[in-house]
């Protein structure tokens, strides 16, 4: 009679939870303590209800980043390297097993596309720069519409207008600098206050 045969599990690491992993697990746990449709995910899952929609939103994140196998919780991240890696979740996580435990049973979470306005067709663009679209030139067989139109104008006055320009004495016939005639007007300025005494005066 032959012997029988154990199959052994291969060996799994375990590790910690990393910051970011422990950021969404915290968020959907704060989230499910005041919310009661996520605070038994497992439970709304069986009686075939849904999460709210924040929940909803929280509930994508945590299964970015966890996965559920055999009741048991690994990392997504570790998953796509090929090494399946179990998560040591906290005791006072329930809402978070709860919802591993749903996911791995069939619950759903999709992501909500955001509706798309349905446009009239239009010409293609044409553009090289993805961030600014530029619409394709106009054909040249393409004949401009004619418009008619009445433009009124106002009759012009018979007199011109008279602009009187006064010529300043600092003005210059060119626009260049006006540094020499600055200068000269300076060194006049401090010969004229100078005073002049005789050798002899005495105060």
């Amino acid at each position: 009679m032959p012997a029988p045969i154990d199959i052994v599990e291969p060996v799994v690491p375990v590790r910690e939870l990393e910051a970011d992993e422990e950021y969404v697990m915290e968020a959907f746990e704060r989230h499910a303590n005041h919310c009661s449709k996520c605070a038994d995910p497992l439970k709304t899952h069986e009686e075939d209800r849904s999460l709210c929609e924040r929940g909803h939103q929280y509930a994508i994140d945590v299964a970015e980043y966890l996965y559920s196998k055999n009741g048991k919780a690994y990392s997504t991240l570790d998953r796509a390297r090929n090494q399946p890696t179990l998560i040591k979740i906290p005791r006072d996580c329930h809402a978070v097993r709860a919802l591993l435990l749903a996911i791995e049973d069939g619950l759903r979470l999709n992501r909500k596309e955001k509706a798309v306005a349905v446009q009239e067709p239009r010409s293609p663009i044409i553009t090289y720069d993805r961030t600014y679209p530029v619409p394709p030139r106009r054909s040249t067989t393409q004949q401009p519409l004619v418009y008619n139109e009445i433009i009124e104008r106002e009759p012009r006055d018979m007199k011109r207008r008279r602009v009187i320009v006064y010529s300043s004495p600092r003005s210059s016939p060119s626009r260049g600098s006006l540094y020499e005639a600055d200068a000269a007007e300076r060194r006049r300025y401090k010969e004229s206050s100078r005073i002049y005494r005789p050798a002899e005066y005495h105060r």
